[in-house]
């Protein structure tokens, strides 16, 4: 049975799905305190934090046996859909995407007694993430890869309305 981390977990869409497919959901971190408490009604025995990233307090949170990662950090500073974004919103949205990287790439792989894991890590893409990718890529040659996928593709439109 694999055992799931879900970094930027909201509700825990993430990790309820990884209960559903046969996983164990053994830790997630949001900023939201509400968000929190709501993905603990749904997976109420996981060790549920809140912690604003980047943060050095889940180097250590998450679980030696963890051998998938959820980290998915917050993309509405990099949608190009989003009207009113700064460019230091923007920054700052890049910013926490390759400290998520850095972490599982390179912190979280060298400590002692850690398995070896696959994350996911699902964006906006733009072309400053998607120049980010590739630079990550060509530093973690053989360790790394990564898709960038439209949705109209496979038969989903990718333009939506919020309500």
């Amino acid at each position: 049975m694999h055992k799931v981390s879900d970094l930027f977990a909201g509700l825990g869409g993430w990790g309820c799905g990884a209960t559903q497919a046969g996983c164990e959901v053994v830790f997630a971190a949001d900023a939201a305190k509400h968000l929190v408490g709501l993905m603990k009604s749904n997976m109420p025995k996981v060790d549920a934090a809140c912690l604003t990233f980047p943060c050095d307090e889940v180097k250590t949170r998450i679980p030696l046996d963890t051998t998938i990662i959820f980290g998915s950090p917050p993309c509405q500073a990099l949608s190009a859909a989003r009207s009113g974004t700064t460019e230091e919103q923007r920054a700052g949205g890049l910013a926490l995407v390759k400290w998520t990287l850095d972490l599982l790439l390179e912190t979280l792989p060298t400590q002692e007694g850690r398995k070896p894991f696959v994350f996911l890590c699902e964006n906006v893409v733009s072309a400053k993430l998607s120049e980010l990718l590739a630079k990550v890529k060509h530093q973690h040659h053989g360790s790394f890869d990564y898709a960038s996928l439209q949705l109209r593709d496979y038969g989903t439109p990718t333009d939506r309305r919020r309500m």
